[in-house]
Parts: C-alpha cells; structure tokens; sequence
C-alpha cells in the first residue's frame, strides 16, 4: 500500500519545518537539501491547489 502524494507531501513539510510531534529537536539537524524539499513542496501544492 502506498501513501498518496499529498499524504507523502505533508509528511515531508512535517519533517523539514520540524513540526513533526515528538521529534527529540536536540538532535536534529537539517538536511543540506531541505531547502529545496520546500520549494518543491510547495510547487507541488500550487499544482493541485492544495
């Protein structure tokens, strides 16, 4: 089974703002390409008018 895109794509907002509950925020560093990962996020949203 597998997730739809905007399932997949909220998860992925989740993890990069670091709004994801429960995640132990002293260790975590962003990714390099976290960036990007938002901007393609967001495209993705103006797409399917999400």
């Amino acid at each position: 089974m597998f997730a739809t895109p905007e399932a997949v794509a909220d998860v992925a907002h989740a993890l990069v703002t670091g709004r994801f509950s429960g995640y132990a925020r002293q260790w975590h560093e962003e990714w390099d390409g976290a960036p990007r990962v938002r901007v393609e996020i967001e495209v993705f949203r103006q797409m399917t008018g999400r």
